[in-house]
């Protein structure tokens, strides 16, 4: 069995915060989680996976108070080409060896959409790329599966 938690965390900057979601994460049994709303930023990024009992993560960030997605796994380190991300905070994927199949594993933080033409503009901007994501899951060798799991708001 494989199991995955999909989590919008509001946020993991807070240490009181982080160790609630490391023993809920734990609790769970999840080996592994996608998180939206992280917060992450580069600095804080390089512990926080390990904090949550982690090993491998593929976080993309916006910033320390807002957006940003991650992957969190264990086992065998990355390739360059199993992580995929665009630096908007919204979609970060990460390749997943589990139970025997190769699994692209995306988490997603959708922007609100409302009638205000920038929320559509970001809207739009969203979907293109997570259509560029799921292309990019389709075409990695050995691939046997996708997962989406999110915040779509």
């Amino acid at each position: 069995m494989f199991n995955l938690v999909c989590w919008n965390v509001r946020g993991l900057v807070c240490p009181v915060k982080r160790d609630n979601v490391k023993c809920r994460l734990r609790e769970w049994s999840a080996d592994a989680a996608c998180l939206q709303e992280v917060h992450s930023t580069p600095d804080n990024s390089l512990t926080l996976h390990k904090h949550l009992g982690y090993s491998l993560a593929t976080y993309d960030h916006f910033s320390a108070l807002a957006r940003g997605t991650a992957v969190f796994s264990n086992g065998p380190p990355l390739d360059d080409d199993q992580i995929f991300t665009f630096g908007s905070g919204r979609i970060a994927t990460q390749v997943i060896s589990a139970v025997g199949v190769k699994l692209a594993v995306i988490s997603v933080y959708a922007p609100n959409l409302s009638a205000a033409h920038d929320t559509r503009a970001a809207y739009n901007d969203f979907i293109e790329h997570l259509s560029v994501t799921l292309h990019w899951a389709q075409v990695v060798d050995g691939i046997d599966g996708v997962i989406l799991a999110g915040d779509f708001n």
